[in-house]
């Protein structure tokens, strides 16, 4: 089946060059990036949270004298946190800074230079089920009113022809699936028949 026969992300604009003429007035803000009925949680900051960020170590969880025990750590970050920090992962910091730095300068091109580096329309994107154990935190940001930040995303999906469903092996702990067997290319489907609804979208695949 054809990528285009799929779906798509939703198109987006030049959100460099629209922040450069907003104020800031909820009048210039596109209607697409307000979500006005979500609500508001609560900010949590400090030295407090920082700390307690899990740090998983790479090195750690290959060793077989100790994967064991990072294992454990990596599965209760992934369950009650949906996020976490990773170290010796072995890319050199020299390699981060010039990446990081990469970013900034591609930025800053004028858009038809970006144009030509941008997303294949019909290219699919997508994500996984785990039985709803371990559940990706929202991605959010508080956006700093002089500076600018920068996050770089890597997906990962399964073959256009593959079946999504809970890992066995979770089922086997949990009881139960949680969420029905689908596949890949219906998923898709679905996905960006929800837009930004993603989150409920999954909540539909439940068993």
């Amino acid at each position: 089946m054809a990528h285009a026969e799929v779906g798509r992300s939703i198109p987006v604009p030049n959100v460099q060059a629209l922040a450069q003429t907003c104020s800031g007035s909820d009048e210039q803000i596109p209607e697409r990036y307000i979500r006005v009925e979500e609500a508001a949680e609560e900010v949590i900051s400090g030295r407090d949270i920082s700390s307690a960020i899990p740090i998983i170590d790479l090195n750690k969880l290959l060793d077989p004298q100790s994967s064991k025990e990072e294992c454990a750590k990596l599965g209760s970050a992934c369950n009650q946190w949906g996020f976490f920090q990773l170290i010796n992962h072995g890319v050199p910091d020299e390699v981060i800074h010039n990446f990081r730095n990469g970013m900034a300068e591609f930025f800053k091109q004028s858009l038809e230079a970006k144009k030509m580096y941008s997303q294949v329309p019909a290219v699919l994107k997508g994500m996984i089920l785990s039985n709803g154990r371990y559940k990706s935190v929202e991605h959010r940001a508080i956006v700093h009113s002089t500076k600018e930040r920068m996050s770089a995303a890597v997906f990962h999906q399964p073959c256009q022809d593959s079946t999504v469903a809970p890992l066995p092996e979770l089922v086997k702990n949990d009881g139960r699936a949680q969420y029905s067997s689908i596949s890949f290319m219906d998923f898709i489907k679905g996905y960006f028949a929800a837009k930004l609804d993603g989150r409920s979208y999954l909540e539909s695949l439940k068993s």
